[in-house]
């Protein structure tokens, strides 16, 4: 397989504050690097942004793969050519990603109606964790519900994880399947997953995204009581429930500021974190992350590891929180193994052998090429 370091970006698009379909807005469209985006009066649906990455940036270039990000893929265990079979698949997967896989769906109906002569490739967050064995995948609900219902651990963010834990094998000058790592993907969404033998193992989330640490504005871990208390006792329709899960928890609800650290770091330093309240949601989640290492490093690497890494919007850039509130009160002797402040991996660091907690960009879309190009080639 061709290296990370092996492909090249030549025409880059993106658009944000998508539109639905009826509806009007301001979509802000940044084509090839262009730091200043074009703002697009009354938006762009996704379909809508896909024609218009075709025409503006990519234009006439030959396109002989489209890879896309799915984040539910049920049991799919790699990345695959898009089939019927395959669309069907990613449709069912909506009931248990209603926010992801209809539009990924949507995106790829769009681009078979624009290249309909053009191969598309799948790659699923959910797909490194397909084959993670039923100890640690199995919810302890009866047993007929995984069996008629699939309920178990799917787990997320399985793009992110596979790239950093290559990436981090290529800084070691080791191949994946002889390091034992721990990585962490910690933004508004925040999972851990751990490695060894080259696989995922285990992973913080679960049946959903809303499992795992306390995140931006999602709740993490709690006990299944609370969600029946809040519908019988104190009589919240479902969706409101579900929406205070997902939407009104984590550091959000913690604070009562903001689901954002950097916000948070900015309200505890002018001193107006709610009554100390910014200070103690920072520690909750840097706890709930410490608690994922911990577990993961001492009960599936036996204490033997040969790195964490840290990625994503708060991984890589919330400093303070990273080494003052995460590593800084890790076990003693995981620091004392595992060299310290964390290392950060560009393409130009060099090969090291020791050790350490690392800092890693993260980029899906990489790994999304990459997938596409090599399932392509194996068609």
């Amino acid at each position: 397989m061709r290296s990370l370091d092996d492909y090249e970006v030549t025409h880059e698009g993106k658009i944000t504050r998508v539109v639905m379909a009826g509806e009007s807005g301001e979509s802000l469209a940044f084509l090839d690097g262009n730091q200043e985006p074009e703002t697009i009066e009354g938006g762009l649906t996704h379909e809508e942004s896909i024609e218009y990455i075709l025409h503006n940036s990519i234009k006439d270039a030959p396109i002989h793969v489209v890879g896309n990000r799915v984040v539910h893929g049920r049991d799919i265990s790699g990345s695959c050519v898009i089939t019927q079979d395959i669309e069907e698949v990613i449709e069912e997967a909506g009931t248990m990603a209603p926010l992801h896989n209809p539009y990924a769906l949507k995106v790829i109906r769009e681009i078979k109606t624009a290249m309909p002569d053009t191969m598309q490739v799948a790659t699923f967050d959910t797909s490194p964790y397909v084959d993670i064995s039923l100890e640690n995948a199995l919810c302890a609900i009866p047993y007929s519900y995984f069996q008629r219902h699939g309920i178990r651990k799917y787990g997320f963010h399985g793009t992110s994880h596979r790239y950093v834990a290559n990436r981090a094998a290529q800084y070691f000058g080791q191949p994946l399947e002889k390091l034992r790592i721990v990585t962490c993907h910690m933004g508004n969404g925040t999972s851990i997953t751990v490695w060894r033998g080259g696989k995922a193992v285990d992973t913080s989330m679960s049946f959903t995204p809303t499992a795992g640490t306390i995140m931006g504005s999602r709740c993490g871990d709690i006990d299944p009581g609370i969600i029946l208390y809040l519908i019988e006792a104190l009589k919240m329709p479902p969706e409101h429930v579900k929406n205070i899960l997902n939407k009104e928890s984590g550091l959000l609800g913690i604070s009562g500021i903001s689901n954002d650290v950097q916000e948070l770091q900015e309200a505890i330093a002018h001193g107006n974190d709610n009554n100390g309240r910014g200070e103690l949601a920072l520690d909750l989640f840097a706890k709930s992350v410490r608690k994922y290492i911990v577990q993961y490093v001492y009960q599936e690497l036996d204490g033997d590891v040969d790195s964490i890494v840290f990625t994503a919007g708060i991984g890589e850039n919330a400093e303070d929180l990273r080494e003052r509130r995460i590593v800084q009160r890790l076990p003693s002797d995981l620091k004392q193994r595992l060299e310290h402040p964390c290392r950060t991996v560009s393409e130009t660091t060099e090969v090291c052998p020791k050790p350490c907690f690392l800092v890693v960009h993260t980029d899906e879309e990489l790994m999304i090429a990459q997938d596409a190009f090599v399932t392509s080639n194996l068609r």
